[in-house]
């Protein structure tokens, strides 16, 4: 089947080629990532040109106008993904005039600047899927206060109620995620947080066009008024894993600036970096405002070799994209009675675990509590890597973990008991 989706006209377009596949389904890429509100709406397209002002007749010459139902061209800095081989990278890139700006996945992903015609791209065979490149934000946590704290700290995290049934002192004496690689996309982190020096993984400022450190850039990229809205959500989630899975690496990969804002280019190569680098386990503490052709691709394409965690979403109903990919587990937020929380999305929704006033690092050396599936995301990610740990591998390990897990609602939503997926994982109890 050819996935495709034509977006909003912002930073470019997604597609994939290969050769012989044909078929379509029609989904709308343009894609806010944001953890847990309500997507922003999409921009509105350009008005077309104005007809020719009345009385004014057309030369006899001139051609047919366009049939109104005919898609318009797009013309934008694009995506696509193609197959190994490069003639047909380029024979794509020479055949539609594109003009190339990076490749990621091996040459597989490629961005370009042209203009194409949807039908065009439908019809031609050696396109899987294609895309633009819309806009992703960081959801703002449902909650989030800042509490400054002197001394040092015997635990890896001051006291608190989120984690209390999950008696992570208990858990911590017998597993603590050691040899596992977590992956954070996200905003960044702040490396040198007390929770955080010495357990994160940096990569090189521009490298493959992204970073690893959060940095306050004063900006209002998404237009509401608000600057740098997502300073610190990287670094409180990155924080989360590194409290639940203490033994665990971590990879900060910045996917978003400050203001939470990005593209699926993005997203697409945080993901081919986290797999270049090993990760066994992906962190996305964000949403899509729909689903992404070329994303939904990459995903299928990494999922043999790592579990990907997705924010449900911060808002009841069905899971948000791409939590709500088959490839992809997706994480409701509990409160601190382990209660499925009144804000989170939950039908439709794989796991949940704790999200409601979850204390973690906050840029420069401060503390912060805050609520929301982004949370309750990075709490999953930190329980998964503590049972990979001791199974000493992570193939099936979230559907390991949903067999120790407790319903909580009549659908059959589970809560992560990560003392009982300990026990069983050192029982030895994998059937």
């Amino acid at each position: 089947m050819k996935r495709f989706g034509i977006g909003a006209r912002l930073l470019g377009f997604a597609l994939v080629c290969a050769l012989g596949v044909a078929g379509c389904s029609t989904d709308d890429p343009s894609n806010p990532l944001r953890p847990g509100e309500d997507p922003p709406p999409g921009e509105v397209p350009d008005d077309p040109p104005a007809d020719d002002p009345p009385g004014d007749d057309p030369p006899a010459d001139d051609p047919p106008a366009d049939d109104p139902t005919d898609p318009a061209p797009i013309a934008d800095l694009s995506l696509f993904l193609v197959d190994s081989l490069a003639t047909t990278r380029d024979a794509v890139l020479t055949e539609y005039d594109f003009e190339l700006v990076q490749t990621l996945g091996g040459g597989r992903m490629v961005l370009v600047d042209g203009t194409f015609d949807a039908d065009d791209l439908i019809d031609d065979p050696r396109v899987l899927a294609f895309q633009t490149d819309g806009p992703m934000e960081f959801s703002s946590p449902v909650e989030l206060t800042m509490s400054f704290y002197e001394g040092d700290f015997d635990s890896d995290l001051p006291a608190q109620d989120a984690f209390a049934a999950w008696n992570l002192d208990e858990v911590h004496a017998s597993a603590r995620g050691a040899g596992v690689k977590v992956a954070v996309l996200d905003t960044g982190v702040d490396p040198t947080h007390p929770l955080l020096a010495g357990r994160v993984q940096l990569i090189e400022e521009g490298e493959w066009g992204l970073g690893s450190i959060e940095i306050e850039q004063g900006v209002d990229t998404d237009g509401d008024g608000v600057f740098d809205e997502a300073d610190g959500h990287g670094t409180h989630v990155a924080g989360i894993v590194a409290s639940v899975a203490p033994g665990a690496e971590i990879l900060s990969i910045r996917v978003l600036d400050s203001d939470g804002v990005g593209t699926a280019f993005d997203l697409a190569r945080g993901l081919y970096r986290a797999a270049a680098w090993g990760a066994d386990i992906v962190n996305l503490s964000l949403v899509l405002s729909d689903e992404a052709a070329v994303i939904e691709e990459i995903l299928d394409e990494l999922e043999d070799d790592m579990v990907i965690v997705g924010a449900a979403g911060n808002r009841p109903g069905a899971a948000l994209y791409p939590a709500s990919d088959d490839e992809v587990v997706s994480i409701a937020a509990l409160d601190a009675g382990f209660a499925l929380a009144g804000f989170s999305a939950a039908s439709e929704v794989d796991l949940a675990a704790p999200g409601v006033g979850v204390l973690s690092a906050f840029p420069g050396g401060r503390w912060a509590s805050a609520t929301g599936t982004s949370m309750a995301t990075g709490s999953a990610s930190g329980a998964l890597a503590v049972v990979a740990g001791l199974l000493g591998e992570t193939d099936d390990v979230d559907d390991f973990v949903e067999e120790t897990a407790r319903r909580i609602t009549a659908s059959g939503l589970r809560s992560i008991d990560l003392p009982a997926a300990v026990l069983s994982a050192l029982s030895g109890d994998d059937d």
